[in-house]
């Protein structure tokens, strides 16, 4: 996927948002956004077959009293083709309101109608930052995406009664989990990296992994996690945030090691090296999550493999399972431990 040119521009259009005094995102806590929500929906309905990046689940899609149309259908089928359009389920979090998302890439969609000068100024120079982005990709799958979010965004009563249902209660378990231990239990680690603020927002249509992306400035880590679905399952939706937040320290370290480039990771099954490479990094994450887990509490630890077993469906019963199914290269472990040291 080519998605490190995106992810800087985008990096850079909010460093310069943020400058100008007009951030409307929540920092250091949990966050939600409708856009975001609308987005991971219409990807929960596409098949896309085996992709680290899907967010298929025909559960959710049931529960939701929803189904898969030929519409999706379709549209999965551009996914396959073109994984760049895996971003649409990331650029959301950048947008306060739906209309402004939609009213983004119908530009693309309609370059003489560029409307972008209405847009907050916070949004609109991300906005406009994105159109290069957005014109490569193929405006059929554009089109497809945004009526079925359009269609998304009317049925929002039925949704906020089923699969949606109580998002604010559900928010706020995360935000206490997060505001009691949570924070506290990542942030030597974090700052020892130069990361001191967190950004994380939480959707109910999140299904299958995580998301990271750029924070509105540096030195602040980001991520997208499911929204829990109950107190219980808050260490769950914690430990994917998480997850997606150790990879902006820990990825410039795997590549350094293995002496390749950003570019050369894929997750099409079909490039070897590429996949390679992709499984390092998250094989890399997860053996760093643990120690950092066990630093703060052997308990967590313990809870953590728990998440692990979970996630994958595979039981570990200490670390050494844990390894022999995640391994990292040999020489990466030293240079993962140095960061774990102040």
């Amino acid at each position: 996927m080519r998605v490190l040119a995106l992810v800087a521009l985008l990096a850079i259009l909010f460093l310069m948002s943020t400058l100008a005094g007009n951030v409307s995102a929540t920092t250091t806590g949990i966050d939600t956004r409708q856009a975001l929500n609308i987005s991971l929906h219409v990807f929960a309905h596409l098949d896309v077959g085996p992709n680290p990046a899907s967010n298929y689940d025909p559960d959710y899609v049931h529960r939701a009293g929803s189904q898969v149309t030929a519409s999706h259908r379709e549209l999965a089928q551009f996914v396959q083709e073109f994984p760049d359009l895996n971003l649409l389920t990331v650029i959301p979090v950048y947008f306060t309101e739906v209309d402004h998302f939609l009213k983004t890439l119908r530009v693309a969609l309609n370059p003489e109608e560029n409307q972008l000068d209405t847009l907050p100024l916070s949004e609109a120079a991300a906005a406009q930052g994105l159109q290069p982005f957005l014109s490569r990709l193929p405006k059929r799958a554009l089109q497809l995406f945004v009526e079925l979010a359009a269609s998304t965004q009317t049925a929002l009563a039925e949704l906020e009664a089923t699969v949606w249902a109580r998002q604010q209660s559900r928010r706020e378990w995360l935000q206490d989990f997060w505001d009691h231990e949570g924070e506290k239990a990542i942030s030597s680690f974090f700052a020892a990296n130069g990361f001191y603020d967190f950004w994380i927002t939480a959707s109910p249509a999140m299904r299958n992994n995580g998301r990271g992306f750029p924070g509105l400035f540096p030195g602040q880590a980001a991520a997208v996690t499911l929204l829990p679905e109950s107190a219980e399952a808050v260490f769950f939706s914690y430990s994917l945030a998480v997850h997606e937040m150790i990879h902006q320290v820990t990825d410039s370290v795997v590549y350094s090691v293995l002496q390749v480039q950003p570019e050369d990771r894929s997750i099409d099954p079909n490039d070897s090296l590429g996949m390679g490479i992709h499984i390092q990094l998250e094989n890399a994450v997860i053996l760093t999550q643990y120690w950092i887990m066990k630093a703060h509490d052997p308990a967590w630890a313990e809870d953590y493999l728990l998440f692990m077993s979970d996630w994958s469906g595979e039981p570990y019963a200490d670390l050494e399972a844990l390894r022999n199914r995640f391994p990292v290269q040999q020489e990466l472990e030293p240079a993962l431990r140095t960061l774990l040291t102040p």
